[in-house]
């Protein structure tokens, strides 16, 4: 989980969601990212929340496929409305098994996602025309630390397009999407309830070093809250290169002292014990 083998030299690996657990509870993050432990279940986030962000992304994934490196208009997705019920049993099919059945709980299940699918096309319709280049994509940067010490920044975006000279990192949230109102709060790398903030901000550096783009756009679409449409890290702006530059180095020195100078000590917030997974073996 956190660090990987290549050529015989182990790397460590730092994704949004695992620098977001070290800020929510440091010793969570040691037990899981560094110990390889699970968290007990019956206090995880529900399954049915897992499974209907899933379920969504294999559909958008099944639905735009077919477009990858093309440009799509208003006529394209207005003609993959007719393919949203088809293109959810399917992905139904995928999560669960071939034996899945279309009725009782499944069947407002499958409705609830067929109606926000058909939002997101809607919502699509109003941006379009625009080129999708990537579906479900992972993209990775080393970072030096110094002293001959490198880790790698890992993310997995939902989805890439470009519209002109704009990028578009896009990631569907199922749960809260909240974004701070200052882009680089100072609280950045101690506070989770910036994860969202700091999520966009990786996904960024993560863009512009792979895809090579000057006007790179990231934001995340609330499925809870579709009506609010797309919401951007820096609104329609690119972030400048200062914001950039204190970001990088920022988290830099975070990752230095996750690696060299933690002890992973348990949260001082002992509500964030309540529905942790891991509160058995901390005995909070």
């Amino acid at each position: 989980l956190f660090a990987i083998q290549t050529n015989n030299e182990s790397i460590k690996r730092f994704t949004p969601s695992s620098i977001n657990s070290f800020i929510y509870c440091p010793f969570k993050f040691y037990l899981h990212y560094v110990r390889g432990l699970r968290e007990d279940e019956t206090v995880e986030e529900s399954m049915q929340a897992n499974e209907f962000g899933n379920v969504f992304h294999k559909t958008l994934e099944q639905l735009y496929s077919p477009f990858l490196n093309l440009e799509i208009n208003n006529t394209d997705i207005e003609n993959l409305l007719s393919e949203v019920m088809v293109a959810v049993e399917n992905a139904l099919k995928t999560e669960y098994d071939k034996y899945y059945v279309n009725e009782g709980e499944n069947y407002l299940f499958q409705k609830v996602l067929e109606e926000l699918v058909v939002k997101t096309l809607k919502h699509d319709m109003l941006y379009a025309p625009f080129r999708i280049i990537a579906l479900e994509a992972e993209y990775s940067q080393y970072i030096d630390l110094g002293d001959n010490i490198s880790v790698k920044l890992f993310g997995k975006f939902d989805r890439i397009d470009q519209k002109e000279e704009t990028t578009r990192v896009i990631d569907y949230k199922t749960g809260k999407a909240d974004l701070a109102t200052e882009i680089l709060p100072q609280d950045l790398f101690t506070n989770s309830d910036h994860k969202i903030n700091l999520q966009l901000l990786i996904y960024n550096e993560l863009a512009s070093a792979n895809l090579h783009s000057l006007n790179v756009l990231c934001g995340v679409y609330p499925l809870k809250k579709s009506s609010d449409g797309m919401q951007y890290l820096a609104g329609m702006n690119a972030l400048n290169e200062q914001t950039r530059n204190a970001f990088f180095n920022q988290l830099r020195d975070f990752l230095k002292h996750i690696l060299f100078e933690s002890e992973f000590k348990q949260t001082s917030d002992y509500k964030k014990c309540e529905k942790c997974g891991f509160k058995r073996l901390c005995n909070r």
